[in-house]
């Protein structure tokens, strides 16, 4: 049986990919990736081509999946030494969308798709950031209460423990 790489245009038996190392490992990287991404990752490979009459070398593919993996997993993004964004799967994958959306051939490496990543990011930072501080806010709010709100008052035995302690503390030192 011949299978034809829908992406790539490559043409081998299903044997043939199998006992290949790097296509084993390659698509069990991609089935490890958070569900959300999976549908956008052999289409995102083909990018990598560097023409369309040229396939994709699975040891190439691997090295390719290897990094977006690491980039998924690390749950966030940086571009060009501006700021750390969060950037959960739902993001990677709408940054995958908007990658095969505009469709750039012979791609080198990751780094466009980073930058449409981390400026999609923009919005959850900016929630991420409005969470911090509504806990600030509510921290401030917490110790804006009147001490006396907060404490309970001293038992009659932890009164006569601070007195005893005090006049210890006088006899010893004195007045």
């Amino acid at each position: 049986m011949k299978l034809i790489c829908p992406i790539c245009g490559g043409i081998a038996s299903a044997e043939a990919w199998e006992n290949d190392p790097a296509a084993r490992s390659c698509l069990e990287l991609a089935v490890k990736l958070p569900a959300i991404v999976q549908p956008y990752v052999l289409q995102y490979l083909g990018l990598f081509r560097k023409s369309a009459r040229q396939g994709l070398a699975w040891s190439r593919a691997l090295r390719i999946m290897r990094g977006l993996v690491d980039l998924v997993d690390a749950g966030s993004v940086q571009w060009e030494g501006g700021e750390t964004r969060p950037a959960s799967p739902p993001v990677w994958a709408a940054a995958l969308q908007a990658t095969l959306k505009r469709g750039p051939k012979g791609l080198d490496n990751h780094n466009y798709l980073r930058r449409t990543c981390w400026e999609m990011a923009a919005g959850e930072a900016a929630k991420a950031e409005r969470a911090v501080e509504e806990g600030r806010r509510q921290n401030t709010e917490d110790r804006g209460q009147k001490a006396e709100d907060r404490l309970e008052p001293a038992s009659e035995e932890d009164l006569a423990e601070m007195q005893k302690m005090m006049k210890q503390f006088f006899d010893r030192f004195g007045r």
